[in-house]
């Protein structure tokens, strides 16, 4: 497992915070209108059993199994492909942006949804998504008591998530 990302110490508090004019925080009850229409890439347990619930089709979502509240729960895969990956706290491995992107492609070529199971934590998936999905996905996200973050794929998004990684780059 090769880690390609590592968050630093730093730049903790600055990743918690959505960033005005390409983050957008909305409550539950505006997903549906949000993202009608729209390919959409989930992160994370909470916000991806609400966009089921809702009955939002997503072309991927990467979950780990816990909530912050430290709940597990099993999930129904049975009309997804599903991919298990690890991926230790505060990074981004190789397997798992690997994973993000050969699922964005089954989904835009073969129009086959996936689920990626995290071994470890998913919260940083995110950063991939942006960076490798197509121009106009959507990537959604939970905030923790705040509601969720949606992140349009665009060149401003891209810019900033560049600059993030850039900060996060490991040594090779």
């Amino acid at each position: 497992m090769k880690v390609i990302y590592q968050l630093r110490q730093e730049m903790r508090e600055t990743l918690g915070q959505p960033v005005q004019d390409i983050v957008r925080v909305i409550g539950s009850d505006e997903l549906i209108p949000e993202l009608s229409g729209k390919q959409v890439i989930s992160i994370g347990d909470v916000c991806s059993r609400e966009l089921r619930e809702k009955g939002i089709d997503t072309i991927l979502e990467v979950v780990d199994g816990k909530t912050q509240r430290g709940d597990e729960k099993e999930w129904e895969f049975s009309d997804r492909r599903v991919v298990k990956v690890e991926n230790p706290q505060e990074t981004i491995t190789r397997e798992l942006w690997e994973a993000i992107g050969s699922s964005i492609i089954w989904a835009t070529t073969k129009d086959q949804r996936t689920t990626i199971l995290v071994d470890g934590e998913e919260d940083l998936a995110s950063l991939a998504a942006i960076m490798l999905a197509p121009r106009g996905t959507i990537v959604i996200y939970g905030l923790p008591d705040r509601g969720v973050a949606l992140v349009a794929v665009n060149k401003a998004s891209r810019a900033l998530v560049t600059k993030v990684l850039h900060q996060m780059k490991v040594e090779e």
